[in-house]
């Protein structure tokens, strides 16, 4: 089975994306290729996943670590380290499991591991930040996920150093830019499951990039999602079937494209506010799932709550439509992508770009 993974083969990029634009572009069904296509990735990762395997040719050797070694960032599963690979600046994802672990919860890290490495390395667009690979060489025993080092951090530390500030034509094109990387994600039949500012990065040519496939899953392309089982993300972002799924006609809790589309109204709310959304009217947590599950939704804010931006009415019903309370009555991200090109115009085209 390994000797299989290491010998399995990607789809050309050009033919992906001549068959990503014409779907992009129009409102057709999925062709015969990506069902194909999202089933053969999809046994992909589960069999590298049930077997804690990863094929060579992803492996890499960053060497020289920066900052004295020290993390620029800690989250809840792993911390961020800078380092050097073949002359160029990368991100270190240090996962808090060691290869040597065979507890239960080891193993199951190691999966995890696995699984978003054979998810992220498959996935090439201008919006998704590039992987390069896994090293378990740096920090002796422990394995990091290797990408591109992006210097400007995430979006929102971003727009709040950017100069001159970021006027509500940036901010746009920036939200067309996610539905971009969203609508590739979709066509890839990959569900983001954490879409949040803080994993949005921005790179050295200021254009998004999304990142953080940890919550990841395959959307089905005949039953409806089939999708991420173990509960994460931030509450704040979540969709009500999140929260509570039996509520909502959902027999588990299930990372679906409808959640990220709840997702990236909250996102719009973010980007424009400066702040996740409920962060004035509820300070804890359980306020909020109440709320959301009984249908209510942040008020508009005003433009001195948007510092000195005007949220038009149109990216409001944008917005409003995104994170309405039924799921099967949130727009296609391919719409939402169409609608933003249609209003930044001619300042982007609604191809795919290379």
């Amino acid at each position: 089975m390994r000797l299989i993974l290491s010998q399995v083969t990607r789809t050309p990029a050009a033919d992906r994306r001549s068959a990503f634009d014409a779907w992009l572009a129009g409102s057709k069904p999925w062709p015969s290729y990506p069902h194909l296509h999202a089933r053969a990735h999809r046994l992909l990762v589960k069999t590298s996943s049930n077997i804690g395997y990863v094929p060579e040719i992803c492996y890499v050797h960053p060497t020289e670590e920066w900052n004295d070694g020290l993390p620029v960032a800690i989250g809840g599963f792993a911390d961020v380290y800078r380092a050097e690979l073949n002359g160029h600046t990368v991100a270190l994802k240090k996962l808090r499991v060691f290869s040597s672990d065979m507890t239960d919860q080891g193993r199951a890290k190691m999966k995890m591991l696995c699984r978003e490495a054979m998810i992220w390395q498959h996935l090439e667009h201008p919006n998704i930040l590039q992987f390069l690979g896994i090293d378990c060489d740096l920090y002796a025993g422990q394995w990091c996920l290797v990408s591109l080092w992006m210097e400007n951090g995430t979006i929102m530390r971003y727009l709040k150093k950017r100069q001159p500030p970021a006027d509500v034509n940036v901010i746009n094109y920036m939200l067309y830019e996610i539905a971009q990387g969203l609508a590739y994600l979709r066509w890839e039949n990959i569900v983001h499951g954490d879409l949040r500012g803080a994993n949005i990065m921005i790179d050295e040519y200021h254009h998004v990039r999304l990142t953080d496939f940890g919550l990841a899953s395959f959307a089905e392309t005949t039953r409806g999602p089939s999708a991420q089982t173990g509960k994460g993300g931030s509450i704040q972002f979540m969709a009500p079937e999140l929260h509570d799924p039996m509520r909502f006609g959902f027999p588990r809790y299930e990372t679906t494209p409808s959640t990220d589309m709840y997702a990236f109204a909250c996102v719009c709310y973010e980007m424009y506010t400066g702040h996740a959304p409920w962060h004035k009217e509820e300070k804890h947590d359980a306020a909020v799932i109440l709320r959301v599950c009984k249908g209510d939704r942040p008020v508009r804010p005003t433009p001195e709550e948007c510092s000195g931006k005007v949220l038009t009415e149109e990216v409001w019903r944008l917005i409003d439509a995104c994170w309405t309370q039924a799921a099967n009555k949130r727009p296609d991200v391919r719409e939402i992508a169409r609608f933003l090109a249609s209003i930044l115009q001619p300042m982007v085209s609604q191809s795919f770009l290379p």
